[in-house]
């Protein structure tokens, strides 16, 4: 929704994802976000002492790198 510049204008229900398959073991795995209409975008999520930490970019783009 964000990546779209709509923010809470487009109801959440309308965004799907698809996680790929790979136990929540703190590295970062791909996901397939899909918006409204044919929006499409590469996205990456991890778990990370108990939080789901998730990016998401277009175009598509490598893991995320730790920064500082």
């Amino acid at each position: 929704m964000k990546a779209l510049r709509e923010g809470l204008r487009i109801p959440p229900r309308d965004v799907e994802t698809a996680p790929a398959p790979g136990p929540a073991d703190g590295l970062w795995r791909r996901f397939a976000p899909r918006g409204p209409g044919s929006a499409e975008w590469s996205g990456w999520w991890r778990a990370d002492e108990g939080f789901v930490l998730s990016g998401v970019a277009d175009p598509p783009s490598g893991p995320p790198e730790r920064i500082g």
